[in-house]
């Protein structure tokens, strides 16, 4: 497995209205700015704070939703709700949480889910987490046929074996020079939710530790193993309900939240809840599901 992708996010397309999108908590960064200086040279008595506003947007366990039915808002609908976020601010990154593919609806299924990840990379998405149905169809599929066809990187940090074109984490690079890491993790229940035979070889280790171990690379001050200013865990993993309690029970998902480490947000899925918390000064969020809702944190 790879250890890094880092990319600068750009993108070209023309703003549409914002439709079925929910703008949720908010993460912030403070950069100082030089402080004011007398004649003589001294440092004056007052300073200034300069901020820059990064956002974040996330989506997750999208299954192939590609046209807008019920709650589903379609892929179109969100790729207008992230560009109306663009036209706000030209340091807006797209990301998911995984689940982009399989258990898919007809349209997408029939192709293998082709259009979907073409869907995806006409969105500008700029980085997505390996959900469980990622692996439906096995890890050679994965990390051949769909990681070909994508113009983003699948990441995941706690899986042990051969995963080639598979990243731990990827670092967007804000045109307003913020560094923002993104690490995947995935559900430690793969084993028991697909095919034994397509994840021969793969071990899914401890989210928890995974997160932190490559959260405190991107946080020891060596450039030379990636640096970020702020850091977001994408867990295909999630709460099992909505309140906070559900978010730090006793569960693998709890550990992850409960001793998170240099993280500064956790963006969810895998369980297809709606929730919004700020635990131990960290945001963790999670989006529903099928594209029901775009969550933001800036």
């Amino acid at each position: 497995m790879n250890d890094s992708t880092a990319r600068r996010f750009a993108s070209t397309r023309r703003p549409a209205a914002v439709l079925g999108a929910l703008s949720l908590g908010a993460v912030g960064l403070a950069v100082p700015a030089a402080a004011d200086t007398d004649d003589s040279g001294d440092i004056g008595t007052q300073s200034v704070e300069e901020y820059v506003s990064v956002d974040v947007l996330a989506f997750n366990d999208f299954h192939g939703r590609l046209t807008q039915g019920g709650q589903s808002a379609g892929a179109a609908v969100l790729a207008g709700a992230a560009d109306a976020v663009r036209a706000e601010n030209e340091d807006t990154v797209l990301v998911s949480a995984g689940d982009n593919i399989g258990a898919s609806t007809f349209v997408s299924m029939v192709q293998e889910d082709t259009p979907t990840i073409e869907a995806l990379n006409a969105m500008d998405l700029f980085a997505s987490a390996v959900g469980n149905h990622e692996f439906d169809r096995g890890a050679d599929d994965l990390t051949g046929r769909v990681t070909d066809l994508a113009d983003f990187p699948y990441l995941v940090a706690n899986v042990d074996g051969d995963l080639p074109n598979i990243d731990e984490y990827a670092i967007y690079e804000s045109p307003n020079g913020v560094s923002v890491g993104f690490i995947g993790v995935v559900t430690e229940d793969v084993p028991s939710l697909v095919t034994p035979a397509g994840i021969e070889g793969l071990e899914f280790t401890d989210m928890s530790a995974a997160a932190n171990r490559v959260a405190a690379q991107l946080s020891d001050g060596d450039a030379d193993n990636g640096e970020a200013d702020v850091v977001v865990v994408l867990a295909h993993e999630g709460a099992g309900g909505t309140s906070v309690e559900d978010a730090t029970g006793d569960s693998d998902y709890g550990d992850l939240v409960n001793n998170a480490e240099n993280i500064d947000a956790i963006v969810s899925g895998h369980t297809h809840q709606l929730y919004n918390h700020e635990i131990n000064g960290m945001q963790v969020t999670s989006g529903s599901q099928y594209g029901e809702h775009l969550t933001r944190l800036t």
